[in-house]
């Protein structure tokens, strides 16, 4: 018997606030038959059970990646699709699935929202509440909402989170890209509550290796308006204005190296209209890639006391993410939760290893029973270090692994223990590091998207786990980062600031790794979006060759980032380079022959001739002349 499961669209299930104009379909066959192949297939999309678009009897064995080819798609809209498979056994099965367009345009904001601000003290550290009460008249049929902000949002209505995600709107080139979320929310009849709480994030935050704050701007601000569908048909919006109101809330300190300081008995500050805040809409796009969920609860496996006295909790296992703490209090009761990877030599708190980073979240309790976390950071620990337990205080601790929330695709076991545990090891890091960007690390002040990293671990990435629209997101913002300044980034998206030289093996990232994706999941698509930048990559290398190909001689002080390479002996300036034409070349030739067009850096001007116009071709003439 034959049957269809696993039906995707754009790598994911039933997805909500799809923003992709022309989306892909995939599906999976299983059979009861030895050698079964499918033959043909046939899509069906449609809207209130009213066909929009029939692909017809398709003759082909292809079940991924099957591009839809009817009218547009309309913003805000449900959509069912079907499809009906053929088997060489004569043997046919059908699977339905749906999914939800979102704005399609950040532009639909317009009209419908604005951006809003609190009060203008960008020096205060406390997170600034931006809030709505409103009435629900009538029999609600859906309600959906679009929200993103300059620095991390939180949304909640009546009091409780809008869902299970963290750390909205995610990290982009803020500059070009800032991504906004749609989400299905749950009204009342009556009266109704929406707030969106603001933190500094990744926008206005302490980044870097001396973290300094501001990379993108230095005010926060919200932009968010909700649809609600009622049952007889009419729309209501409620967008962020001048009507919306500010407060303050427990948050009075949140950034992503130093922790997070909640405190339950700080009075609000005394409400406030909004202020409207200049930013447009132009960059706005919806959510690319998975969201950041907590995937995994981890209990204490230990309790003990520090030989220096310290009071400390161990959860077996180096991960990334917070603390969730269960606490019976008084009020006014200060606790204190540092966190740290190791123990010294001593068996002593080890914190040395996280260069700037606090890696401290403190809470004042409002007395009696609380479950307290986090909202605005994490962090990378084994064990904790807790200040300000009462003795015999009932109080409960469990580690949360926070991570983008990506499918498990590959498995491997043998029958030698310590490779599964390396194995084991390597997926555990994999989710421990791919939290809305690929980073480097999740505990010391820097947690950046290194491209050298991606380059080194992609294939191994692209086994372990389903990474196409992780990478695909990333991907973009380190084409949104290149400009005659800019020969590739170091880091993506980019808050080193311009880098006129590259790195050997960190910028081949822009050709190894759409490369990798390729051939792990037959994607074309993500080689034309990405050829422009692998083309800039192996032209800004041609120009760093002398006559006979090879590099220039270099300085002896000359890198990527200024530093000396006696301090920094990995890093090689472009200048400095003598083998590194070949990786991305090599790729950039695997690519065009996936294409099956001619190379466009060919010796002779024909034949870059010909490959040029066969790229610009298969790009829809996007891609400019060689």
């Amino acid at each position: 018997m034959l049957k269809i499961y696993d039906l995707t669209i754009e790598y994911k299930h039933e997805p909500l606030g799809l923003d992709e104009i022309q989306p892909r379909f995939g599906w999976k066959l299983d059979s009861d038959s030895h050698d079964t192949l499918q033959t043909a297939y046939r899509l069906q999309l449609l809207c209130d059970g009213e066909s929009v678009w029939d692909s017809g009897r398709v003759e082909s064995a292809q079940s991924i990646l099957n591009e839809y080819l009817g009218p547009n798609l309309t913003p805000r809209t449900e959509y069912d699709w079907t499809v009906t498979v053929w088997d060489n056994h004569g043997e046919t099965a059908e699977g339905t699935s749906r999914f939800e367009t979102g704005l399609l345009n950040g532009s639909a904001f317009e009209g419908k929202a604005q951006w809003i601000t609190h009060a203008p003290d960008k020096a205060s550290p406390v997170s600034p509440v931006l809030y709505k009460d409103f009435v629900v008249q009538g029999n609600v049929k859906k309600a959906r909402l679009y929200a993103t902000a300059l620095g991390m949002y939180e949304a909640e209505i009546n009091g409780e989170p809008v869902d299970d995600t963290y750390f909205h709107p995610g990290w982009t080139n803020y500059r070009k890209r800032l991504q906004y979320q749609t989400c299905a929310v749950t009204l009342h009849s009556g009266k109704n509550h929406l707030a969106l709480t603001l933190a500094n994030g990744w926008y206005k935050g302490k980044l870097g290796f001396m973290p300094q704050p501001n990379h993108y701007g230095d005010t926060t601000a919200a932009l968010a308006a909700l649809c609600i569908t009622y049952e007889d048909g009419h729309e209501e919006w409620l967008g962020t204005d001048e009507s919306w109101l500010c407060t303050t809330g427990a948050v009075q300190a949140a950034e992503i190296y130093d922790g997070e300081t909640q405190d339950f008995t700080a009075d609000p500050a005394a409400p406030q209209p909004a202020r409207l805040f200049d930013y447009g809409f132009d960059t706005l796009i919806g959510q690319e890639n998975e969201p950041v969920r907590c995937l995994q609860r981890v209990p204490v496996v230990k309790e003990f006391t520090a030989p220096n006295g310290d009071h400390l909790f161990d959860f077996g296992q180096n991960l990334t993410g917070w603390v969730e703490v269960e606490i019976y209090g008084d009020k006014g009761q200060k606790l204190t939760l540092r966190h740290a990877e190791a123990l010294d030599e001593n068996g002593n708190f080890y914190t040395e290893n996280l260069s700037w980073a606090k890696a401290t979240d403190t809470y004042i309790l409002s007395g009696g029973k609380q479950t307290l976390h986090p909202h605005f950071t994490w962090h990378g620990f084994r064990y904790i270090c807790v200040e300000g337990l009462q003795y015999g205080q009932n109080v409960q601790f469990t580690a949360c692994h926070l991570s983008t929330d990506l499918a498990q695709t590959g498995h491997f076991t043998c029958s030698d223990k310590r490779v599964n545990r390396l194995q084991q090891n390597i997926q555990w890091s994999q989710r421990d590091n791919f939290l809305d960007i690929p980073t480097d690390c999740p505990q010391r002040s820097e947690r950046l998207g290194w491209t050298g990293d991606v380059t080194a671990f992609c294939p191994t990435a692209a086994f372990n786990e389903n990474i196409m629209p992780f990478m695909t997101k990333w991907l973009r913002d380190l084409a949104s980062e290149l400009g005659p300044d800019v020969s590739m980034p170091q880091v993506v998206p980019n808050i080193l600031g311009n880098q006129q030289d590259g790195a050997a093996f960190w910028g081949d990232v822009v050709t190894v790794l759409p490369w990798t994706l390729y051939r792990a999941y037959g994607d074309k698509r993500i080689l034309q979006h990405s050829y422009d930048s692998m083309k800039h990559w192996v032209k800004f290398i041609e120009s760093q060759c002398g006559e006979n190909g090879c590099g220039r001689r270099a300085s002896s002080t000359a890198t990527g980032w200024g530093w000396t390479p006696r301090r920094m002996p990995w890093v090689m300036s472009a200048r400095a380079r003598r083998m590194t034409t070949l990786p991305p070349m090599s790729a950039l030739r695997g690519v065009c022959r996936s294409l099956r067009i001619p190379p466009p850096f060919c010796s002779t001007p024909r034949t870059r001739a010909a490959g040029a116009a066969a790229v610009r071709s298969l790009c829809g003439h996007s891609a400019p002349s060689m």
